[in-house]
Order: C-alpha cells, then sequence, then structure tokens
C-alpha cells in the first residue's frame, strides 16, 4: 500500500507539482507533535504523532528548501492585512512534548527556523503521560475508542481514562510532557509559546463557562510562567466552531490554528488558519505536495 501510495505521489511530483511550485500560492503551516529518539517510541503510544529525529531533520530540510520559513505570527499578520503570504512557511507543535522542545528544537536551532510551541497548562504545571498514548495499542488509538473519547468524553483525560483504565502510566521519556522548565529553555532556545489550553479538552464540546475557563485560565497560566501572556493557540484536536473562534477573540488572542488541510491565504480568519498535519512515517514526496496544498484522495 505505501508503495502505491509512494508512486502516485513521485508521479504527482513529476507532472503537477512544478506548476504548484512556481505558483507558490499560499503559506504552508506545518502542524507537528513530537519529535522522539530513533529508538524511542514504543508501540504504546499514538505513533502517528511521533516522527524520529532522523525523519525530523529530513522533513525540516525539505521545508526550508522550498518556503521562507518565518514566525507564524508573520503570517497571521499578512492574512490580517491581506498582504501576500505565497511562499512563506511556519512550523508549529501541539502539545509540548518532552521530545519536541529537545531533539525538535536543537534541529531547528542548527537551521535557525522558528517555531512555535502549543503549550497545555496543566501538563507542563504536573507531566503525566496524555490519554492517547496510554491507550495506544500497536501504535494506535482504535477508531471507535477515539470518537468516543473526543465527544462523548470530550477528550477530557480523567474521563476518558475512566472509561477506559489501564494499569501502567510509564511512557518513553520523550513522550512525556514537557515542564515548565524545559518550556522556559525552549523560549530561550528561540520558540515561541502559544496556549493548547488548560488541559486539552474538546472546545467544540463545552459551555460557555468551561470553554472561557479553558481560553483564559490558560492564558493567564502560560503569562504566569513565562512573564508573557500569549497570543497564539491551537484549538486542541482541531476541533473548533464559531462559538470558540469568537471566545478566542475575546479572551485576546490574534491568531488560531486548525486542523484543516489548506495552505493559509489572505481569505482565512487569523483565528481558524488552516495547517498541514505532518504524521510520522511520512515519506519526502508526499511532504513536498502535501506542502505544496496537493494530497491525493485515498493516498493519504
Amino acid at each position: 500500500m505505501r508503495l502505491v501510495r509512494d508512486t502516485a505521489y513521485r508521479l504527482t511530483l513529476a507532472t503537477r507539482y512544478p506548476a504548484y511550485r512556481r505558483r507558490r500560492a499560499g503559506a504552508a503551516i506545518f502542524a507537528f507533535h513530537n519529535v522522539a529518539p530513533d529508538d524511542g517510541v514504543s508501540e504504546r503510544s499514538d505513533r502517528s504523532l511521533h516522527i524520529t529525529s532522523s525523519d525530523f531533520q529530513d522533513y525540516l530540510a525539505v521545508i526550508a528548501d522550498g518556503h521562507s520559513v518565518v514566525p507564524l505570527a508573520e503570517i497571521a499578520d499578512r492574512v490580517r492585512q491581506r498582504r501576500s503570504v505565497d511562499g512563506l512557511a511556519a512550523l508549529t507543535f501541539d502539545d509540548a512534548y518532552h521530545g519536541a522542545l529537545t531533539h525538535g528544537v536543537r534541529a531547528m536551532a542548527r537551521r535557525g527556523v522558528p517555531s512555535s510551541v502549543f503549550v497545555v497548562s496543566d501538563a507542563a504545571a504536573a507531566p503525566s503521560p496524555f490519554w492517547w498514548d496510554l491507550l495506544g495499542t500497536d501504535g494506535a488509538v482504535q477508531a471507535p475508542v477515539r470518537e468516543r473519547a473526543l465527544h462523548v468524553l470530550r477528550g477530557d483525560r480523567d474521563a476518558v481514562l475512566a472509561h477506559y483504565p489501564v494499569k501502567d502510566h510509564e511512557v518513553p521519556a520523550a513522550l512525556m510532557p514537557a515542564s515548565w522548565r524545559e518550556v522556559r529553555a525552549a523560549v530561550r532556545a528561540g520558540c515561541t509559546v502559544g496556549s493548547h489550553t488548560v488541559s486539552h479538552r474538546n472546545l467544540a464540546a463545552l459551555d460557555a463557562a468551561a470553554l472561557r475557563e479553558e481560553l483564559e485560565r490558560s492564558r493567564a497560566e502560560i503569562g504566569a510562567a513565562l512573564g508573557t501572556a500569549p497570543t497564539e493557540i491551537s484549538y486542541p484536536y482541531g476541533l473548533h466552531n464559531d462559538a470558540v473562534i469568537e471566545a478566542a477573540r475575546y479572551a485576546g488572542y490574534q491568531t488560531g490554528v486548525t486542523m484543516r488541510f489548506a495552505l493559509a491565504t489572505g481569505d482565512d480568519d487569523p483565528l481558524a488558519l488552516p495547517r498541514i498535519s505532518v504524521p510520522a512515517g511520512i515519506s519526502i514526496p508526499a511532504l513536498e505536495c502535501w506542502a505544496a496544498g496537493i494530497r491525493l484522495r485515498g493516498a493519504s
């Protein structure tokens, strides 16, 4: 299956891709989660989130070769002003994993590229494994489990693990959330920190009061830990609606990112920017096509 998929993307690179790259219409905002040692990801995890260090360096080379990598805020500002974002790219990291803030940050520092890291404030204060890594079996969370966890249990860690109890809460160090100390070190290395809410619940499933608390409290807690309140937010699981976006705007956020696959353009709301989510193991031809906004149906 992977051979067929990669062959399709190689054919696309040889035919459609040159025209897309010449046009370079829109900005590619890449969504990563974690960067782990090559031998540091266990089968008990959501493996799609944990890119190996060597693969990440290859992906960085592809992105830097094809784009001008800028801070996310620059793309958002250009979108807000309806200025061109063509040929630009931004790197973002959800969840603030320990591996991303060590292996990932070092790789980006070597290339001198900026990034935004979205922190779950409860996880940074008291790091413990995320529920999806605890429930991953054979490298993935089963679809019915994920569906119930997100939409019935609202992505709430305590509720999910009460419904799907696990005996062992141990995961490799790289798969743990980073602590505030590690987040501060990433800031010193040049990362911008944004909010990924207080507890990583599904914001679209919350009532108005709970939604406001997730947005406002996380902003206050990150500001207290780092000295500056964030203006960027990534909606957990990519789930949002109009009420979520307006609540984020009211809470003081200026930039928001989703998981909608597309290149960002001047037609987007700066608080609902699309991203290209990069899964572990994606091939270079596929990544190059995705970065141009080309994702083949049935081949992703």
